[in-house]
């Protein structure tokens, strides 16, 4: 079962592939890319915020969640 970290990094790579013309059929590569700029901007500007989906009645905060998203879009494989 997936974690909601690696979902939302799933659903990222998803989206900004989508975005992505590969001739080579690569665009997996590049979406991860702009997935890990987004994550990278998102945590750069420290969100303070919690994230209300729970861990097993965790809170974690944003900069939790978003350091676990990046941490899976890094192990992403398609």
């Amino acid at each position: 079962m997936e974690t909601p970290a690696e979902l939302k990094a799933k659903e990222l790579i998803e989206k900004f592939s989508e975005t992505i013309y590969s001739p080579n059929n690569l665009s997996h590569i590049g979406g991860k890319e702009c997935a890990l700029i987004c994550v990278d901007e998102i945590l750069k500007h420290n969100p303070s915020y919690a994230f209300w989906q729970t861990y097993d009645d965790e809170t974690p905060s944003a900069v939790t969640f978003f350091g676990e998203v990046k941490t899976a879009i890094l192990n992403y494989k398609p």
